[in-house]
């Protein structure tokens, strides 16, 4: 038996990893790992995947819904709360799909819709 088994930080890390590189469907395939390992995505490892899929180079819609979708799996999980970097990654994935007009026009409506404020200064470093 291994001395150590991966943990919320450990896969979080490859997820982390993926996402820098671009690649948002291998930075979800192993958010989708750890329910094999029995280890519980945290908020960190929900929104390094809502980031990888707001750096997607090509079909930035597809990306922006595949980013609304994890947002929402957020939502709907007891005891995880979406934090300001899950609403800075998921603005971004939405305006990055801005040739769309919805894209802008959805995240005009998760603004109007937050619970919480955000810290916009965030929002803005997040855009360099």
């Amino acid at each position: 038996e291994p001395p150590f088994l991966p943990n919320a930080i450990s896969f979080t890390a490859v997820i982390d990893g993926w996402s820098r590189r671009g690649d948002a469907e291998k930075a979800e395939a192993v958010l989708g790992m750890m329910t094999e390992f029995d280890v519980k995505p945290s908020i960190v490892s929900y929104n390094a995947v809502i980031a990888a899929w707001s750096r997607v180079a090509k079909n930035k819609r597809i990306a922006a819904k595949h980013a609304e979708k994890i947002f929402q799996r957020v939502l709907d999980m007891p005891g995880i709360e979406p934090d300001v970097h899950s609403y800075a990654s998921l603005l971004l994935a939405l305006t990055n799909s801005c040739k769309q007009p919805e894209g802008v026009e959805r995240a005009a409506d998760i603004l109007r819709g937050m619970e919480k404020e955000v810290d916009f200064c965030f929002l803005t470093e997040a855009r360099a």
